[in-house]
């Protein structure tokens, strides 16, 4: 504040100390210590408002609502308005959803359908014996109200990885990177799983893809990103001793850890592999089951340092990706 400057509340020149309150307008005020602690007890003493179960973190003292409320654990805070201490305890309420599906739609009476539909497609089998598959493959369809649609789609399959990062509230731009990466490589959409309790907390990811491509997805994802996670904590003890400021050094690290995720994305952009229909089959499969998505935010390199991303880069060039059995791409760690 400006030595000329007034007290809002009684004209008081700045001979004390200034202090910034909210209005409940939610603007900023500037005002002496006295008129801010009598202004804070009046808040206090006229507050009697419910604080349980509310949409957003409301102070108990003088009923502030707190900003940034979905950033919040259990713990204990200190009110941005008040300055006093309070307790703070998250309830998650769960609901569920039912729609009819008509009919029994199980995997094994889609395997069946499957099974017949094949064999009526069957060069060698006799123009009769195709009739009959065919007649019973949609015989089956129309008793169990299965779709053509239905029966394309399920060879879309889903595989969720263990939690790979504690962290709830922020999502860690490097193993997102990593993730896309393997995804794109397998040819799988990939999505972000925040949530969870006790040792399933954290952040995980969901491949989804066809046949066994999100099986070999969530398991090269949970291979490299245990090796990105020890690399990248190796790397910030090192940094103590040269970096002040632990912000600074998660910076660092940070950096470190997205150079060493761009590099495995170098390596893999000879590996990815395109394949029209299943890319196909798989967006109707997203389209029909998780069209409300949200985007996750991606690289903001401004933030982030080039020289400790070369070092990431560096490091992870032992890291080889190749060709398995049929064709498929897996991790293969040396010296790790």
């Amino acid at each position: 504040m400006s030595q000329h400057a007034s007290c809002r509340v009684c004209g008081v020149k700045s001979l004390q100390l200034f202090m910034k309150v909210i209005n409940p307008d939610g603007n900023h005020l500037y005002i002496c210590t006295d008129c801010r602690d009598r202004r804070i007890a009046a808040q206090i003493a006229r507050f009697d408002g419910d604080t349980t179960y509310t949409d957003e973190v409301i102070c108990p003292w003088c009923g502030h609502e707190q900003s940034d409320s979905w950033e919040f654990d259990d713990g204990v805070y200190e009110c941005g308005n008040c300055e006093h201490d309070f307790e703070l305890s998250c309830a998650v309420t769960v609901s569920y959803s039912t729609v009819r599906r008509g009919g029994v739609m199980n995997s094994e009476m889609v395997n069946k359908i499957k099974k017949l539909l094949a064999m009526a497609s069957q060069t060698e089998a006799s123009p009769h014996e195709a009739s009959i598959a065919l007649r019973q493959a949609h015989a089956l369809m129309r008793k169990h109200q299965i779709s053509d649609s239905d029966i394309e789609l399920s060879a879309v399959k889903e595989e969720q990885t263990k939690p790979v990062g504690k962290q709830v509230r922020r999502v860690p731009t490097y193993l997102s990177l990593l993730a896309t990466t393997i995804g794109d490589i397998f040819e799988c959409k990939t999505l972000i799983n925040r949530g969870g309790w006790g040792k399933d907390r954290g952040v995980s990811y969901t491949y989804i893809g066809i046949g066994t491509d999100p099986v070999i997805a969530k398991y090269a994802m949970e291979v490299l990103a245990k090796q990105l996670t020890q690399a990248r904590k190796h790397y910030l003890a090192k940094l103590k001793d040269t970096i002040y400021g632990q912000d600074r050094r998660s910076i660092a690290a940070d950096s470190f850890a997205i150079g060493w995720s761009q590099e495995i994305s170098y390596k893999a952009a000879a590996l990815r592999q395109r394949t029209p229909e299943k890319e196909r089959v798989i967006q109707a499969f997203m389209d029909k089951n998780y069209h409300d998505l949200a985007t996750h935010d991606g690289l903001s390199p401004s933030k982030y340092s080039l020289n400790d991303m070369r070092k990431g880069m560096d490091a992870a060039k032992d890291v080889q990706l190749h060709h398995g059995v049929g064709g498929v791409a897996t991790p293969k760690m040396i010296g790790g």
